[in-house]
């Protein structure tokens, strides 16, 4: 039965393992390039909010990381070559290739994947990474860095003790531990 791995994302697991349940994962922070509620305009899509309902449409579930690095890299290809054609094409293959090459490398850009922009080693260095913790209706949400956040980051998470309800003669307040009457 699907469930939900510490990092956030859906798992299924074929190898006949079960997966965590959200009282497991609760407050669990996972963190990566990508998170479908980043919020970024994209020259094919639109934006990244349209790519996913697009891919939600299809697939039933957010888009993933993996998912949106390929569609990011389309929508990358698309661009520059479309920005290529522009120029002269009465050009060799390996005169074309060089001409995408650098392109690619001048990239500086907004993509559903944010903004992409290739330091001296090819790595994307155009924003920084996004980190999601496990909220309490079970979701993953963007927590950090705040430009990115669509909800608090939650820290220190609640006891245990205090997610199973305060014991007898004990009160508390939502997210602190119990405290004696």
């Amino acid at each position: 039965e699907p469930g939900t791995a510490w990092s956030g994302y859906d798992s299924t697991f074929n190898n006949g393992s079960a997966a965590l349940g959200t009282s497991e994962v609760l407050y669990n922070i996972g963190g990566g390039q990508w998170h479908y509620q980043m919020k970024f305009s994209d020259p094919i899509f639109g934006s990244s909010t349209t790519a996913n309902a697009l891919y939600k449409q299809k697939y039933g579930t957010n888009m993933g990381y993996d998912a949106a690095a390929c569609a990011s890299a389309a929508v990358l290809l698309a661009f520059v070559v479309e920005k290529d054609t522009a120029e002269d094409l009465d050009v060799d293959i390996a005169q074309r290739r060089g001409r995408l090459q650098r392109a690619i490398g001048d990239m500086n850009d907004e993509t559903m994947f944010g903004f992409l922009r290739f330091n001296r080693l090819g790595q994307n260095n155009g924003r920084l990474p996004v980190n999601w913790q496990i909220i309490e209706d079970g979701s993953a949400a963007a927590v950090l860095p705040s430009a990115s956040a669509t909800t608090l980051f939650r820290s220190p998470a609640p006891s245990w003790e205090s997610r199973a309800g305060c014991p007898p003669h004990t009160r508390g307040v939502r997210g602190s531990n119990p405290v004696p009457d």
